[in-house]
This record gives structure tokens, sequence and C-alpha cells, in this order.
């Protein structure tokens, strides 16, 4: 007699397909040529109903962010072009942390406290050395632009980094790129993609200056390696 499958795997399982769907559904119609013919279309109309428009665009990206799709830089452009560099640039930023942490408190739940425990002991020196700087490791992570963002919010999650620190990390590292987003935003009906938003400089320093704060965090600090020989200087 065959074992009914766990409710957790179930549940994994239904989740997986509902993201897919989702994935394929966006991929197909949020293509970016059809964004900027959206775009001008409601532009009138955007702009004389300004609030509308803000919370609609942050709803958008809140769920977009819940469900790790590829919505907040395409979204990140039609905000900075319907409602401005600012205002944009905050509309995107309040999406993406409402529905980052609604993912992040989501994660935490799902997987289990004592996950930590399983992991090898590199994974578990890595995961301390995180805990030290946890808000600079976040931002740092962010600013980096080829990590996909879902990723980064399960990987946080997981490794258990306090929410503060999550929350004041996101908002660091985002900002900056929130904001070019958003400028590029004004020039949306001249870009041919996404891609064309940000410069290859642009990308490298931010990328680099992620890197380079990742670096400075994961480095063992005097104080962590005083730390660690203290149990070894009892036992002498």
């Amino acid at each position: 007699m065959r074992r009914k499958p766990k409710k957790k795997i179930i549940l994994a399982a239904v989740a997986a397909s509902v993201l897919a769907v989702l994935w394929l559904l966006s991929m197909r119609h949020l293509d970016f040529a059809t964004v900027q013919r959206f775009t001008r279309q409601i532009q009138s109309a955007a702009t004389a109903h300004i609030a509308i428009t803000f919370v609609s665009l942050m709803a958008i990206q809140a769920l977009g962010m819940f469900f790790t799709l590829p919505t907040k830089a395409i979204f990140n452009l039609v905000g900075g072009a319907l409602l401005g560099v600012i205002p944009g640039a905050i509309m995107t930023l309040l999406g993406t942390l409402l529905g980052t942490s609604g993912l992040f408190f989501a994660t935490q739940k799902i997987v289990h406290p004592n996950t930590l425990d399983k992991l090898p002991s590199a994974l578990k020196k890595f995961e301390q050395r995180l805990q030290t700087r946890p808000s600079v490791t976040v931002a740092s992570l962010r600013m980096i632009l080829a990590l996909p963002y879902g990723a980064i919010t399960i990987f946080c999650a997981v490794m258990r980094i306090p929410f503060r620190s999550f929350f004041i990390g996101s908002l660091l590292g985002d900002t900056p790129v929130v904001l070019l987003y958003a400028a590029a935003g004004l020039k949306l009906a001249e870009l041919a993609g996404t891609n064309e938003a940000l410069s290859v400089q642009t990308v490298v320093l931010l990328s680099l200056a992620g890197i380079g704060l990742l670096a400075g965090t994961l480095w063992p600090s005097k104080k962590s390696k005083g730390k660690s020989l203290q149990p070894s200087e009892s036992e002498d």
C-alpha cells in the first residue's frame, strides 16, 4: 500500500506549478514592446490619476516580488515614465520591499528552523560571518545585479538573517539601482530593452561595489578570530 504524499510535498508541488504558470505568463505578456505600448496608451490617464497609478503599480510590483517574477526592472521603468523619477522610485521601493518581505516571512515559515544545523561546517562558518554584518551583506547582494532578486531573499530567510537587517540592507542596496531605472524610465519610449536602461559601466560599477562590500562582510574580523581562539585557550 502506497503512502500518501505529505502535506508539505503537495503544497510545494502546487506552489511550483503556480509559479511556473506565472513565469510563463510574465515572459509571454510582459515583453518590452508591449510594456512600451501600454505605457504610451495610459500616459494621459495615469497623469490625471496619479494616486491610483501609484497604488496600482506598487501592488503589481509587490505581487511580482512575492512570486519572484521578472517584473521589477520593467515596472521600475514604467513608474519612472508615468510618475517621474522620485515618485517612481518610491513606488518601486515600497512595492519591492512589501513583496520581498512577504516572501522572506513565507520562506522562514516553510523552511524548518533546524535546517541550518544540517549544513556542512564550511557553510555554518559562512552563515556565522553573515550574521556579524547582516545589513551590509544584504545591501551588497542587492547591488550585484547579476544575482536573481528572489533567490537573494530566500537565501537571507534560510540563513535566518534578522528581518530588520534584511529590510534595511534591501533598502540601502536597492535605492541606487531603483533611482537609476526610474530616471531611465523617462526615456522608456526610446529604449529597445531593459538592458539599455543602465549602461554597462554603471552595471559593472554597482556590481563591483557590491562584491567589494560582500568581501568585506565575509572577511573574518580580529574580534571574531579572538572569539574563536577562546575555547582552545581555555582547553590549554
